[in-house]
């Protein structure tokens, strides 16, 4: 008698099991992959911000102090703090300190001793100086930002002018929400030694990352930021590469921050108003971002920190030492 084997085959019921059994594995491991993406991105961020700190510390060893934060100059030629100058305009710290992260070449294309614009808009529009603002650099932007793009001269990284409640800025332009500082490392025309940061380096941030740089399409008449912006003086002050913690880090969720978080009035997103790029930090890490502190060391700093205690560790010499939590 001749007997065959009978072979079996997948029922439709087995297999939707299996591929549910596959699906469910598979919606288990996308937020580990994503998790390790974001870790290893978050890392690639603060190699970035510790070479920043090098940089600026070995700036401070050539110089004897750390650059201006951006350079204004007033009417008699002299080095102005005051906000409301509208005239001279020279380089931002992040060009000052292009030779240290081995963009000596880039800084050789530009002269530090002409004029810088903050915005697109402004002129001059071409030249040299142009040329170097216009141009991408990697060592300014956070991989996790998601608008990110080699074709994008926007910075994520910003130097800390100060902190503290809005009476503590020294100056404002048109509107309040452009506020400036000088009780940081890095203000406007600032000369800050080592020695001057009395709260000791290890407890106050020297750079911190940024989601709120106004960017390439953010408005529809052109206006947009870089890495290389420098402050603007006058009516409509506002600065480039600075900022403050006046209010709360991640403050906003601004649509990918592409819109007028620098000029957008009062009434316009973002509800907290105008100038929020030079108000707080921010970043795409999730629950906070990350600082630069004075002795170049990187930490991440959570979004919910005591907004008194991030004062503190804003400011250079307010007599109120604290560790980063």
């Amino acid at each position: 008698m001749n007997f065959r084997k009978r072979q079996h085959a997948f029922t439709l019921v087995e297999l939707l099991v299996v591929i549910a059994i596959i699906g469910v594995l598979v919606a288990m491991l996308l937020p580990a992959v994503q998790a390790a993406r974001e870790a290893a991105r978050r890392s690639s961020c603060s190699n970035n911000m510790k070479q920043l700190g090098l940089a600026l510390h070995n700036y401070h060893d050539t110089y004897k102090a750390l650059p201006a934060g951006a350079w204004m100059f007033n009417a008699a030629g002299a080095g102005s703090t005051s906000c409301t100058t509208g005239n001279g305009r020279r380089a931002p710290w992040t060009v000052s300190i292009l030779p240290f992260i081995e963009q000596q070449n880039l800084y050789d294309q530009g002269n530090p001793a002409a004029t810088f614009i903050c915005s697109r808009t402004e002129g001059p529009t071409s030249g040299a100086n142009w040329n170097v603002w216009r141009t991408s650099l990697d060592a300014y932007q956070c991989p996790s930002f998601p608008a990110r793009s080699t074709e994008d001269n926007h910075s994520n990284y910003y130097g800390v002018m100060g902190g503290g409640p809005h009476a503590m800025g020294y100056c404002q332009s048109s509107n309040s929400g452009r506020r400036f500082y000088n009780n940081g490392m890095l203000y406007q025309n600032s000369d800050t030694r080592f020695a001057d940061v009395i709260d000791g380096l290890s407890g106050t941030f020297m750079v911190g990352e940024q989601r709120y740089q106004l960017l390439d399409g953010g408005r529809p008449d052109g206006h947009w930021l870089g890495w290389a912006s420098t402050n603007r003086g006058g009516g409509s002050a506002v600065t480039g590469v600075l900022a403050a913690g006046q209010i709360e880090i991640n403050a906003c969720n601004c649509n990918g921050d592409t819109h007028d978080t620098t000029f957008a009035s009062a009434g316009q997103l973002p509800p907290q108003g105008q100038g929020l790029h030079q108000r707080t930090f921010g970043s795409y890490h999730p629950g906070g971002c990350q600082f630069t502190l004075g002795d170049a060391s990187v930490r991440f700093v959570a979004e919910t920190i005591n907004l008194s205690v991030y004062h503190y560790l804003c400011i250079r010499n307010d007599q109120q030492p604290v560790q980063v939590p």
